[in-house]
């Protein structure tokens, strides 16, 4: 039950920062998107002491039989790290929210096509007899590309001006 619990909660704050994602971006303040990503990661990083092992919970969601119940970390058959739904979501946020200003910039739709590719690329290989985590490797690295494109969406100069 605690795993699906955690899965309910992830999906509930996906749901409500994505809405803030596309408020930031219709606002035309991706800053704060990116600060949130910033803010998310140190925090993570300060309250886990090792990346690979994060228990199952809000950050770290997942279902599953618990692989070695002996070693004191939770680990189940299908897990993923909030920020692989939330990253998404933010780039979803910056298409809506570039279309609601009056049409998709060219960067943003240079971006979409390289994603778009990245991930082609993936579910041939996988087609063509390439391992599942392979596919799973090219899925994160599109993740971690979009979040690429995120930033390069905010004004970083924006970020560090001091308010008066």
């Amino acid at each position: 039950m605690n795993g699906y619990l955690s899965i309910i909660s992830a999906v509930a704050v996906a749901a409500l920062l994505g809405r803030w994602f596309i408020r930031n971006e219709r606002r035309r303040t991706p800053e704060r998107t990116v600060l949130f990503f910033l803010g998310f990661l140190i925090f993570e990083a300060a309250l886990y002491q090792s990346q690979t092992r994060i228990p199952v919970g809000l950050v770290h969601p997942g279902l599953g039989v618990d692989s070695d119940p002996t070693d004191h970390i939770i680990e189940t058959a299908f897990s993923f790290r909030l920020l692989d739904i939330l990253i998404p979501l933010a780039l979803w946020a910056r298409l809506i929210g570039s279309r609601a200003r009056g049409g998709v910039a060219v960067p943003t739709l240079v971006w979409a096509v390289f994603i778009s590719w990245l991930a082609l690329a993936g579910m041939e290989g996988f087609v063509f007899g390439n391992r599942l985590d392979l596919l799973l490797f090219e899925g994160k690295a599109i993740v971690y590309v979009g979040l690429l494109f995120v930033v390069l969406g905010a004004d970083v100069g924006k970020m560090l001006r001091s308010r008066p």
